[in-house]
């Protein structure tokens, strides 16, 4: 009679949790607050082991975790904005006009004389539509951080739910047991150590990718002669590391403000660069990722496509360690079937 109660209780709470916006987000912060936690638990017996107790073992790694963090969007928001006050904005149409009539004068009549009208347009207009762009910069600015302390509360409360968890480790998960029926307590075990061993190879694969991509930048940045290339490499691919952004976020506008400073050598090395990073990470990643859960290249790729598509980054991040778990799960039952039969 309890087992069936804890079912129906289940059920309802997870039909309210996807009907329920309040709640979804919740569960969301909830599941990666569990997420970290489980994934800081690691480290943290590691340390406790050698004598440091759990509470001082999660903050000092939580503290260190989020100051290394700050700092680095504290470098790529200075090193930002000193490259949009450092480039010349006043006359950019013009220059680009300027630079675009080579390509004019080799396409058709039909092509170029529409071409050159609306190059005129933007020159003379460049004034209002630099306004333009500067109120609509504004009011983007604004949004952004009419946003900025619901985005600290959530992150806050993430962090430190899951330093209470990994905290009292045991405790919290013996009270998520105890919600399930019994029948479903095996399951949720195996699925939850699937899931932990997914969690980590997507953080080694993640890692491998890191140093590739780091290496890769670094090099091109020193070929084409790039001063602190070793920093706009590594501030590079952590950016390439975020999916929703990509290398390309930063080496696209790099190429297209080097040419319209002149320098079409550069701009032309940088797109160059920027085909092989993401060439390297759309074709590697998959094949490391697959290699580590034990699947084809080919669903690790649909399912983080999936994943993307339907819950963003937080999607992205998770189908593939969902799938993971899958796997596993499945050649669990698999070789149980075996031994039954």
């Amino acid at each position: 009679m309890e087992r069936n109660w804890k079912t129906l209780g289940l059920a309802l709470a997870g039909a309210a949790v996807l009907l329920t916006p309040v709640l979804r987000q919740t569960a969301l912060v909830a599941g990666a607050a569990l997420l970290l936690a489980a994934a800081l638990n690691v480290p943290v017996s590691a340390l406790e082991r050698r004598g440091l107790r759990r509470g001082w073992g999660a903050a000092a790694i939580l503290a260190g975790g989020v100051i290394v963090l700050a700092a680095l969007l504290l470098l790529c928001a200075t090193e930002g904005c000193k490259g949009i006050a450092a480039f010349p904005v006043g006359g950019l149409l013009a220059r680009v006009s300027g630079a675009l009539q080579p390509v004019l004068a080799v396409l058709p009549t039909p092509l170029s004389d529409p071409a050159r009208q609306g190059l005129r347009w933007l020159t003379a207009e460049e004034d209002g539509l630099w306004a333009k762009a500067g109120a609509w910069l504004a009011e983007w600015a604004a949004a952004v951080a009419g946003r900025l302390p619901g985005m600290l509360l959530t992150g806050a409360v993430t962090v430190f739910a899951a330093f209470y968890a990994v905290t009292d480790w045991r405790r919290v998960t013996g009270e998520l047991a105890r919600l399930l029926p019994e029948r479903w307590q095996t399951w949720g075990r195996r699925m939850l150590g699937h899931l932990k061993r997914g969690a980590a190879g997507w953080l080694a694969v993640q890692g491998r990718m890191l140093l590739v991509q780091f290496s890769l930048l670094a090099a091109g940045l020193a070929l084409l002669r790039v001063e602190g290339f070793l920093l706009a490499a590594a501030l590079i691919a952590l950016l390439d590391a975020l999916p929703l952004l990509g290398c390309g976020t930063a080496l696209v506008p790099w190429a297209l403000l080097s040419l319209l400073e002149g320098d079409s050598g550069r701009a032309l090395g940088l797109l160059v660069l920027w085909l092989v990073v993401w060439l390297c990470r759309t074709l590697l990643e998959p094949r490391l990722m697959g290699k580590r859960v034990g699947v084809s290249p080919v669903w690790t790729l649909l399912a983080a496509y999936l994943g993307a598509q339907a819950l963003g980054l937080a999607g992205l991040i998770a189908a593939p360690i969902l799938l993971a778990a899958a796997a596993a799960l499945l050649r669990g039952g698999e070789g149980q079937a075996e031994v039954g039969g």
